[in-house]
């Protein structure tokens, strides 16, 4: 299983990934994966399709998957010039006041109950 996580400043990031996920329709994902991994600087959409070229893919059927997946992202695109939801912001916090946590009984904890700081931590390992 591989994840994708294309970087929003790399303009050529997203279309590799559609190239690679066209490449695994015909079982050769990990060589084009790995050509593009070579070529990092040279990902635009001629360099992606002479890839995909060199390591055997059938050329119809992976431009056509390409184009779709590329029509599809473009279709999902906010418009140009809209502005991205955000979700709420945290304000600046007061220095003098107290914050506290709600922790129940069945919750892991360590130490007494009413100590004056209480550590709360939470990770997502995908």
């Amino acid at each position: 299983m591989f994840k994708h996580n294309p970087l929003s400043f790399h303009k050529d990031a997203m279309p590799a990934a559609h190239a690679s996920e066209c490449a695994r329709e015909q079982g050769k994902f990990w060589e084009l994966h790995d050509v593009m991994f070579q070529n990092q600087k040279a990902l635009g959409a001629p360099k992606l399709e002479s890839y995909a070229k060199g390591v055997g893919l059938d050329m119809g059927r992976w431009s056509k998957c390409f184009e779709a997946k590329i029509d599809e992202a473009a279709k999902r695109a906010p418009a140009p010039g809209a502005q991205k939801k955000r979700g709420p912001q945290p304000g600046k916090p007061d220095p003098k006041a107290t914050y506290k946590v709600a922790v129940a009984d069945t919750d892991q904890q360590k130490g007494p109950k009413d100590a004056k700081i209480t550590l709360v931590e939470w990770s997502d390992f995908q």
